[in-house]
């Protein structure tokens, strides 16, 4: 299962699978995670996904490149 980290509220985070939202426990989630990191289930814990993670990244950056094109 995989999903993208939306925030972070208190012990939680918030992570948005199959257009749902769901509250994840801090502990359940690697440390290093940050909201917009896309995470993996590995059946005892969330993991970032860096690959994958920095790919949605240049997805988004050309996407906003192209929003403020003057072409």
């Amino acid at each position: 299962m995989r999903g993208i980290i939306d925030r972070i509220e208190g012990n939680y985070y918030v992570i948005e699978v199959d257009n749902d939202m769901l509250d994840v426990e801090k502990q359940l989630v690697e440390q290093s995670a940050t909201a917009g990191d896309v995470v993996s289930w590995d059946g005892s814990c969330w993991k970032v996904d860096a690959a994958a993670t920095k790919e949605r990244s240049q997805q988004i950056k050309q996407l906003m490149d192209g929003l403020w094109n003057d072409d």
